[in-house]
Parts: structure tokens; C-alpha cells; sequence
């Protein structure tokens, strides 16, 4: 049985990356670059399972989907995991 609500840190950017990109004004593809290689380095395609995401839903502080680390935990799964994972924003 799932829990109701998983805190995933490894699926979370750095404070340093959200600060240079938020604070800073730095750019979307910096960020996605680091972050990229943030998952790689953390390996959170071995730490986690597809089926866990399952009618799951990831949270972000963004509001709109073209610059949110949500669709960037996809993308990078999806390469590792042949694209068993679909995006669907609401």
C-alpha cells in the first residue's frame, strides 16, 4: 500500500541551484543543466521504481509547467526508465 503523501527530497533541487536561478534571475537552461546532473550524481533512477508513481502527483512551487523541476524528474526517468513515466499538468 502506497502512503497518501511521499516526501521525496532526491526529486527536489538544491536550495544553491532555486537560489541562482529565483533570486539571481539565472537561466531556465542553467538550472535544468544542473539539476540534470543533480539526479544523475544523486542516481534516483536506482533509488526509486516506476509502479511508485502510479497515479502520483509532483508538487511544485511553480504555477505554470515550462519551467518547473517536475517536468525535468520526468524527462530525466523517462531516459533512464525507456519513458515509462507520462506527464499530464494540471
Amino acid at each position: 500500500m502506497r502512503p497518501d503523501y511521499a516526501h521525496q527530497p532526491l526529486l527536489a533541487p538544491t536550495e544553491d541551484i532555486l537560489t541562482a536561478f529565483k533570486t539571481e534571475k539565472g537561466d531556465w537552461n542553467s538550472l535544468r543543466h544542473r539539476f540534470m546532473d543533480l539526479m544523475a550524481q544523486r542516481r534516483v533512477e536506482t533509488c526509486l521504481e516506476p509502479g511508485l508513481f502510479a497515479g502520483s502527483c509532483l508538487l511544485c512551487s511553480e504555477a505554470l509547467p515550462h519551467q518547473c523541476h517536475r517536468q525535468l524528474v520526468c524527462d530525466y526517468l523517462n531516459g533512464k526508465w525507456g519513458g515509462a513515466l507520462t506527464v499530464r499538468h494540471l
